[in-house]
């Protein structure tokens, strides 16, 4: 009389799963047991780390052990590997009207005298019969009277701010734990000039948009992008996201110092 047929009792390795999505590669690992327990135990002999997914699922008498690892295991060097993104977008903020020379070309015609001047006259305005600013170009002494006039009437009338936009550069890079590149904080609070900015950080040509590359004809003042400190934050299990950010705007030399 033939024996009982007996199979294999070992978790049996299956076919392998990799592939890549939207936050960088992945590989899933499964095997199959006879119980549950069996896969179970195998979680500890893998020495899964804290941190990676696993189910065990059960089948028609069989249970499956399923792993999702967040990086590959197969053929891409999960230490070098992934997903960056770039974005370029504005922040919007509303300026002293006064303090807007270098955006308007109104204002930029206004002495020092003119600003001091129309700033005092806000404080304590004098009105005409019909409630109108009573001003005229002998209130003002040098500079430009006419556009001073202007300015402050156009202020009566409630305009105290100027609208604009600063440029910002992020970079955005999604990997794993095992990515062995540790962000530097090189250029932190540091001023460089778009040449600089694009050959230090390998900024592909095949980008949808163009970085300015402005020029002041004010010595003591200088384009270029101001290097804030990076953001470094775990978004998933075992997955860092690492993004780094640039304002563009117009800097004093005097302060910072020529861009880099």
């Amino acid at each position: 009389m033939a024996g009982p047929i007996t199979g294999n009792q070992q978790p049996q390795l299956q076919p392998l799963q990799f592939g890549k999505n939207d936050t960088g590669n992945y590989s899933i690992v499964s095997y199959e047991a006879a119980n549950k327990a069996e896969c179970a135990a195998l979680v500890s002999i893998l020495g899964v780390q804290q941190g990676i997914n696993y189910e065990i699922t059960e089948s028609f008498g069989k249970s499956r052990l399923t792993i999702h690892y967040p990086y590959s295991l197969y053929g891409v060097n999960p230490a070098t590997d992934a997903v960056e993104l770039w974005e370029f977008f504005a922040q919007h903020a509303e300026k002293d009207l006064l303090e807007a020379s270098v955006e308007s070309d109104i204002i930029s015609t206004l002495s020092i005298n003119n600003i001091i001047q129309i700033r005092l006259m806000l404080q304590s305005p004098t009105l005409d019969v019909n409630g109108n600013p009573n001003v005229t170009t002998a209130d003002f002494s040098d500079g430009n009277p006419t556009n001073a006039v202007a300015v402050y009437q156009l202020m009566m009338a409630g305009v105290r701010s100027y609208p604009i936009e600063q440029p910002v550069l992020r970079h955005s890079l999604t990997t794993s734990n095992q990515y062995a590149l540790r962000r530097s904080l090189a250029n932190v609070r540091q001023i460089l000039s778009t040449s600089t900015l694009v050959a230090l950080n390998n900024i592909p040509n095949a980008l949808l948009f163009n970085l300015p590359y402005d020029y002041s004809n004010n010595s003591a003042l200088a384009y270029g992008w101001y290097q804030m400190f990076p953001n470094i934050q775990e978004i998933a299990l075992l997955k860092w996201q690492i993004s780094q950010e640039w304002q563009y705007g117009l800097w004093s030399t005097l302060i910072w110092g020529n861009p880099l």
